[in-house]
C-alpha cells in the first residue's frame, strides 16, 4: 500500500486507519518528515516528478496507491483569489494523478487507485438541494472557481477511466487540522463576524469530519469505481448552519449583507456558495463501499470539536 500524501490533515488520520486494518503501509510525501506514524515506512516523493514517481511505484509494488496530495494548509477566505489559492493543489490534482496513472500503467499488476476529489460548490446551482453523482458537474462555474473546477473534472475523468480507479468526492472537512477546526481560519472568520450570512443564506452545504474521509479510502481498497460523494447524512442550509457555530462558540450572530454588498466584497463565487450551492448525498458510497460516516450529523460533530478542551503545552 502507497499512501502520498500521508503527512496532510486526511493523512495524517489515513495511515494509521490502514495499519490499524492490518494493511502494510508505505507512506510518500514531499516532506515525510512531519507527521508519519512509527513503524511506518517513509519516502519522499514530488508527485509532479513523473520519473520519480514511476520509480517509487516499481520499487514499492504496491497492490493499490491512495492519492490524498495536496498543497494546502488551511483555506483562507478571500474567494476572489480562490484559483489562485488553489493553483499548486490544481497541478497536483492533474499532472500528479496523471503520474501515478502512468506508473500504474506499467505495473505487471496495476495497482487499484483511490484519489481526493470534491464536491459542493462543483454542483449546479439548478434542480433539487441535493445532489447525486449521477447528476452532471456545473457548465458554468464562478469564474474565480474555474481554473479549479477544470482540474477536479480532470482528475475524476483520469480516475474513471482507469480500470481500477475510486475518485472520493469529499466536502471541506472539519476537526483537527482543518480550517473548520476550533481557532481554525474559517471559525475565527465567523468569531471576528468576517464570515457573514449572505442574502436569504439558502446555500445547501455538506460537511464531513475529517477522520470520515480516511474511512472511505480503506472502504474503497476494494470495492466501488468511479465518483463517490463523501459527506455525512445531513446537508444543511448555509444561514442555519452559521447560525449554529456561532451558538455553540458563544460568538456574536453572524452580521447579514445584502447579495450586492457581498458581490462587491467578495466576487460572484462568495454570492454562489452563500446562496445557491447545493448539497450532496452518500447513498451510492453507502450502497457500494459500504462505507458510512462516524460523524453522521454535521450539528453534534461541531458541537464535539468546538467544545473539546484546548491541549495544554
Amino acid at each position: 500500500m502507497l499512501v502520498v500524501g500521508a503527512t496532510g490533515a486526511v493523512g495524517r488520520h489515513l495511515v494509521p486507519q490502514l495499519v490499524r486494518a492490518g494493511h502494510e503501509v508505505v507512506a510518500a510525501a514531499q516532506n515525510p518528515s512531519a507527521g508519519v506514524s512509527p513503524g511506518v515506512e517513509v519516502r519522499a516523493v514530488d508527485l509532479l516528478d513523473a520519473t520519480a514517481v514511476v520509480d517509487a511505484v516499481k520499487e514499492v509494488a504496491p497492490d493499490a496507491v491512495i492519492h490524498q496530495v495536496t498543497a494546502l494548509t488551511e483555506l483562507g477566505n478571500n474567494l476572489r483569489k480562490f484559483d489562485q489559492s488553489f493553483a499548486a493543489t490544481d497541478r497536483l490534482r492533474t499532472h500528479g494523478t496523471r503520474a501515478l496513472i502512468e506508473a500504474g500503467l506499467t505495473m505487471p499488476r496495476m495497482p487499484r487507485l483511490v484519489a481526493q476529489s470534491f464536491c459542493g460548490w462543483t454542483s449546479p446551482p439548478t434542480g433539487g438541494p441535493v445532489k447525486t453523482e449521477d447528476e452532471a458537474l456545473d457548465p458554468n462555474p464562478a469564474p474565480a472557481f474555474r481554473q479549479t473546477f477544470a482540474a477536479i473534472r480532470e482528475l475524476e475523468s483520469l480516475v474513471s477511466e482507469y480500470p481500477n480507479g475510486v475518485a472520493l468526492r469529499c466536502c471541506a472537512p472539519y476537526g483537527p487540522g482543518t480550517s473548520l477546526a476550533k481557532g481554525g481560519a474559517q471559525i475565527e472568520a465567523i468569531r471576528t463576524r468576517r464570515f457573514t450570512l449572505v442574502g436569504e443564506a439558502g446555500a445547501i452545504w455538506s460537511f464531513l469530519h475529517v477522520e470520515d474521509a480516511p474511512s472511505a479510502s480503506v472502504a474503497a481498497l476494494t470495492q466501488g469505481h468511479g465518483v463517490y460523494n463523501i459527506v455525512d447524512d445531513h446537508p444543511v442550509r448555509i444561514g442555519h448552519w452559521l447560525i449554529e457555530i456561532a451558538s455553540i462558540t458563544g460568538f456574536l450572530t453572524p452580521r447579514r449583507v445584502p447579495a450586492w454588498v457581498a458581490r462587491i466584497a467578495g466576487g460572484q463565487g462568495l454570492v454562489y456558495m452563500m446562496t445557491r450551492a447545493r448539497g450532496s448525498s452518500n447513498t451510492k458510497a453507502r450502497r457500494e463501499l459500504g462505507w458510512k460516516p462516524s460523524y453522521p450529523d454535521w450539528g453534534a460533530g461541531f458541537e464535539i470539536e468546538l467544545r473539546r478542551p484546548a491541549v495544554s503545552s
